[in-house]
């Protein structure tokens, strides 16, 4: 990102929190992979936007394959206070398989090895927030979860991946899905880990009557506007696995303002998500829960976004068994129709 669109981006920000005194933006570096970018680089993009937004108006986060974590991107990460979440599909065996160098080599050891450097002191540890990892049916959910507990995670989000309906692949069933993540639950929830796991605490906050969800989960979340490397506004980064230019708005940094994007249709879908929702979502008993999943999900060339998620058996499913757990361990006597 050149540095006059670091500008831009700094005064849309500002510009966004003028007449909103109270609220705190997480702004993230995402990728591709933002360590890229490089120290004098990354600095230059957090000092802009802090200077120009206010040192309070802003939470700064980075999310990263960790391998380019070396001491001197830990102490600019310590210096800039930025929360890091790093990208590990669990074992190596498992992230070895889709995570490659370009010489064909796996990723999880140099991963794991930033990883360390970043939680060698305090101050990099209590920045540290866990991983994300996209689930891999091959690997048992108890291992899955065993891994993620040797590395002592703060937390760990397990993905779903970025299959609709033209995507999916023929010999999997969503419902494999649905059954891998209920039996993690059930490890997790009876387990002594403190672990979290972030999917999981959604749906039961939302099953006991919480508002915000996240990008597959709840009919409301705090929402998503991307800006990439060119100053170009688009919606949710996970919109480009449905086509090409999915995720476009036409808007620059340099010409429309923050708050003109946030209202696209595009974007409002992923914040408010009954406006983008099919009917046979809206009409659903756990829709407050699952929002109709994520958009991404929802996509085929045929219907477009006009259709539950592809996942959605395995959504329901989850959510009707972490239901029936809640019921079980705190004599939770309602249920996600009774709740709204």
């Amino acid at each position: 990102m050149a540095d006059e669109t670091m500008k831009d981006v700094s005064r849309r920000i500002a510009e966004y929190l003028a007449d909103k005194p109270n609220l705190t933006l997480t702004v993230v570096a995402h990728g591709g992979e933002p360590l890229l970018l490089g120290v004098p680089g990354l600095r230059r993009f957090f000092e802009t936007v802090r200077r120009a937004a206010g040192p309070r108006a802003v939470r700064f986060g980075i999310q990263t394959n960790g391998v380019l974590i070396t001491p001197d991107i830990v102490d600019l990460l310590i210096a800039e206070n930025v929360f890091t979440s790093v990208s590990l599909d669990g074992q190596p065996i498992s992230n070895d398989l889709r995570r490659i160098n370009k010489n064909g080599t796996g990723s999880a050891a140099a991963t794991m090895a930033g990883v360390s450097r970043l939680r060698a002191s305090s101050q990099g540890a209590r920045l540290f927030t866990g991983f994300l990892a996209v689930i891999d049916l091959d690997v048992n959910p108890a291992e899955a979860l065993a891994f993620f507990n040797r590395l002592s995670s703060p937390s760990v989000d397990f993905l779903l991946p970025h299959y609709n309906y033209d995507t999916f692949p023929a010999h999997q069933s969503p419902l494999e899905y649905g059954a891998w993540l209920a039996k993690l639950f059930d490890l997790w929830f009876d387990d002594a880990t403190e672990m979290r796991i972030r999917s999981f605490e959604v749906i039961m906050k939302l099953l006991l009557g919480g508002t915000y969800g996240m990008d597959f989960l709840g009919s409301v979340s705090r929402g998503v506007v991307t800006i990439e490397t060119d100053g170009s506004y688009h919606s949710l980064d996970a919109l480009k696995t449905s086509f090409s230019g999915a995720t476009a708005t036409g808007m620059t940094v340099s010409e429309t303002a923050l708050a003109r994007v946030e209202s696209l249709p595009a974007v409002s879908a992923t914040r408010d998500k009954a406006t983008a929702a099919s009917t046979t979502c809206l009409t659903c008993p756990v829709f407050s829960v699952c929002g109709g999943g994520l958009l991404a999900h929802r996509f085929s060339a045929a219907h477009g976004y006009n259709r539950p998620s592809v996942f959605c058996k395995a959504l329901y499913g989850l959510i009707r068994h972490i239901e029936r757990r809640l019921g079980e361990s705190c004599k939770f006597d309602g249920s996600v129709t009774a709740l709204q």
